[in-house]
């Protein structure tokens, strides 16, 4: 059985590493801006805390997207 778990909250990137072991995570699905995600430093930031997880980055959508383009 497949556990899903959400973590969104102030600090959640300052927690990351902590987060990604509580849930003991093997599969991260990250939802980040275009450019955003690289821009602010985010991806810097993220990438040692993911590291040994499987990322799956989600970026191609509109602002305010239908749920036809997040199930595509």
């Amino acid at each position: 059985m497949s556990s899903v778990k959400d973590t969104v909250a102030a600090g959640s990137l300052s927690r990351m590493e902590e987060i990604v072991e509580e849930y003991a995570a093997q599969t991260v699905l990250l939802v980040t801006g275009k450019r955003s995600y690289e821009t602010s430093g985010a991806r810097e930031g993220l990438e040692r805390h993911l590291e040994g997880a499987d990322v799956v980055r989600f970026s191609e959508f509109q602002t305010n997207p239908h749920i036809d383009a997040v199930c595509r």
